[in-house]
């Protein structure tokens, strides 16, 4: 058995619960680094220092998946860092952590030095860090095996913790005693969460029973953190599976989880639509405090509320119906509305209407207010009332949308006393 692993599993499991290490194996299907991270890696070595790929990058090539980036852990000293990429562009993004980012051939790349971690007083981040040389004493801090291997192109995956076969399993389990775990950084609980609803693993019933029994612990953690995590989750493919299963952990931070909610499966992974599907069962204020408690920013906010408000308003499925609906929500409101109702043939109509440019506000309009005076109209609201009047007209197909016919409508108001109003 490899030494480094040997070490880091007498740390961490009783010799009879000990996993299966895999100490150097090219999978098929592809498991390699992008020609940049070796050229990373060999930098660092020539000059004394070991080097891994670690976590999430390594999780994913063993799923056959392209990492979106890719994160190295370091024998080397930030310093050390520095001065063995010498030339290479490096920036100091987290030192008290350990971690530098380098910019390689174009790609950034987090490098962290081996670390310790002790002490969490504030259940998220630890108030010592130490540093070491041992890749088996980094990967033993991290929070879930299947995120706790490390892969170098030449010797292979480094796996002390059986996350292998827990990926091939679809199991997510943490690295070490769960309580522990969740205890040191209690937002790993809802990250746990994230990972099964994405990657549609079962979790592991320790883990399981860890995470429910210290789910109050989230509230110790900053709002803007718990949106994070959230946002993702429930983009996942289990996510309906997951907010039922675990709905008292959603409950801590978000009471109104409980109420009734659209299945999520059949909508679209997109953040607006998923979180108007959580919520509908609630009233478009409930969403709004809701998401604000949770930071979310105001766009976002208007959006999903107004899904809410016309989730149920009966929509006729004509064009004259689809130019409304952008008039009143603006084109991407509406377009997000009418995929969150399912609504096919109104989507086509918006096809319709962007490709031909078909007029559905006031800046669209053939006329404006200069026109309404050059025509007569004293300056004032009535030059309003009569430029709305004009839109909705077109709205509803009555008038086309041209100046000829738009100013010989309104020449025949003039002499109306309400469109002579200053």
């Amino acid at each position: 058995m490899n030494l480094l692993c040997e070490i880091a599993l007498q740390k961490t499991f009783p010799r009879s619960e000990r996993p299966a290490v895999f100490e150097k194996e090219v999978l098929k299907g592809g498991m390699e680094l992008p020609n940049w991270g070796i050229k990373l890696i060999r930098r660092l070595e020539e000059k004394g220092f070991e080097a891994y790929a670690v976590g999430g990058c390594v999780r994913d090539m063993l799923l056959g998946k392209k990492p979106e980036d890719y994160d190295f852990a370091v024998s080397a000293l930030p310093d050390e860092t520095k001065q063995a990429l010498n030339g290479v562009p490096v920036f100091d993004t987290g030192l008290r952590h350990g971690t530098v980012t380098a910019v390689v051939d174009g790609h950034a790349a987090e490098i962290t030095t081996y670390r310790t971690e002790s002490g969490y007083s504030d259940f998220r981040r630890p108030d010592k860090v130490g540093f070491t040389r041992s890749l088996s004493e980094d990967l033993s801090r991290r929070d879930f095996t299947v995120n706790a291997m490390a892969f170098h192109p030449e010797r292979g995956l480094v796996d002390c913790f059986g996350g292998k076969e827990d990926l091939k399993n679809r199991i997510l389990k943490c690295v070490g005693e769960p309580e522990r775990r969740f205890r040191e950084d209690a937002l790993r609980i809802l990250r746990c969460l994230r990972f099964s609803s994405a990657l549609e693993f079962a979790i592991e019933e320790d883990t399981r029973q860890a995470l429910l029994k210290h789910r109050e612990l989230l509230k110790k953690i900053a709002p803007e953190r718990l949106q994070a995590e959230f946002s993702k989750l429930i983009l996942g493919e289990w996510a309906e599976q997951v907010l039922t299963e675990y709905l008292p952990v959603f409950q801590v931070f978000l009471p109104e989880a409980g109420q009734r909610r659209s299945a999520l499966s059949w909508l679209p992974a997109e953040k607006k639509l998923r979180l108007a599907g959580v919520f509908s069962g609630c009233t478009p204020d409930e969403t709004a405090r809701a998401l604000e408690r949770l930071r979310y920013d105001g766009k976002t906010i208007r959006t999903v509320t107004t899904l809410e408000r016309y989730r149920q308003v009966p929509l006729e499925t004509d064009r004259r119906q689809a130019r409304k609906l952008v008039f009143l929500l603006g084109m991407e409101t509406a377009e997000e509305l009418l995929r969150f109702r399912e609504e096919p043939e109104l989507l086509k109509w918006l096809e319709v209407i962007r490709g031909q440019g078909l007029c559905c506000s006031l800046s669209q309009l053939s006329v404006n207010g200069e026109d309404l005076i050059r025509l007569g109209y004293p300056e004032g609201k009535g030059i309003g009332k009569a430029l709305n009047r004009l839109l909705q007209l077109v709205l509803d197909e009555t008038l086309e949308n041209q100046k000829e016919l738009l100013l010989k409508k309104a020449k025949s108001w003039m002499k109306l006393d309400c469109w002579q109003q200053k």
